[in-house]
């Protein structure tokens, strides 16, 4: 049994790993940008903390996203390693 799988779908799946793509860059070079923020604008250690836990708050729509793009292509053709 085949399923035909509509443009829309890949394009949902494309733009969902785009957004983890971009996440896993800005979590990582936090780390770098983190000092000279705090510097510039005055953050006490409690905003800086604020701060760098909104970062992975951003993960919750991305999730749920992703997780309705690969409900409509399949395990399938959402994971990487599709032969």
């Amino acid at each position: 049994m085949t399923r035909t799988v509509d443009r829309w779908s890949y394009l949902a799946l494309a733009l969902g790993s785009a957004s983890y793509g971009c996440l896993l860059f800005v979590w990582f070079l936090l780390p770098a940008f983190l000092s000279p923020v705090i510097e510039d604008l005055g953050l006490s250690g409690w905003q800086a903390g604020v701060l760098v836990g909104a970062v992975p708050l951003t993960y919750i729509p991305l999730s749920l996203v992703s997780g309705l793009a690969i409900d409509r292509v399949g395990p399938r053709w959402g994971s990487a390693s599709v032969c």
